[in-house]
């Protein structure tokens, strides 16, 4: 299940980057979570976290507005051409 006010978020964030947000994961199971190296307390299994494709030329403008979207954790990843973000600092 994913956190509703993480989807509300989501949504607000894609009206102020003005295209929609492709998004390469968001829930995952324990199992999934150790196969992909995610972190022992990730917010992904919580439903409170997403990773959103983002070229790493936009990943500036993107994490501007991320923030502005009031997002816990925004964790740009230039290589990897995403950004994590988070709702559970709150």
């Amino acid at each position: 299940m994913v956190h509703p006010r993480l989807v509300r978020m989501l949504e607000k964030l894609r009206g102020m980057f003005g295209r929609p947000l492709i998004l390469t994961s968001g829930y995952r199971c324990l199992p999934h979570n150790r196969d992909v190296g995610g972190v022992d307390h990730s917010l992904h299994m919580i439903g409170q976290a997403v990773d959103v494709a983002v070229m790493a030329i936009q990943q500036n403008d993107f994490t501007a507005y991320a923030v502005k979207a009031g997002f816990d954790s925004v964790l740009p990843n230039r290589m990897r051409n995403y950004v994590h973000l988070g709702i559970g600092g709150k």
